[in-house]
């Protein structure tokens, strides 16, 4: 738990460990968990390709990538910085964020 090796455990570092070790704690249901994060992980990777697919032809090409940065550029100064992206980003994958929590807590919870 010790990560910068100065002989005290401070909480960064407990979080840290946790974080690292929650599915190996979980382990009686990491391949129900597991199912569940793959579920979503396909749920996410849905809603960013249907976001990019602006003439849902099931493709992405050119044109549909011009439409995503017009939908995404929202200074018109045709660039996507972080702070344009992220908002778009986040609302397509906050949800599923907070469903894989849903998830582990359940999961846990019925341990």
């Amino acid at each position: 738990m010790d990560l910068d090796k100065d002989t005290t455990v401070n909480r960064t570092e407990v979080a840290a460990w946790f974080k690292r070790n929650e599915y190996i704690i979980c382990r009686p249901f990491r391949s129900q968990v597991i199912k569940k994060l793959k579920e979503i992980e396909t749920i996410a990777a849905s809603d960013i390709f249907k976001f990019f697919d602006a003439n849902n032809d099931s493709r992405i090409d050119g044109g549909d990538v011009s439409q995503a940065i017009a939908k995404l550029d929202t200074n018109l100064d045709g660039v996507i910085s972080h702070g344009e992206l992220m908002p778009k980003v986040h609302k397509m994958v906050a949800p599923k964020c907070r469903e894989t929590a849903k998830a582990d807590r359940k999961a846990w919870e019925q341990r």
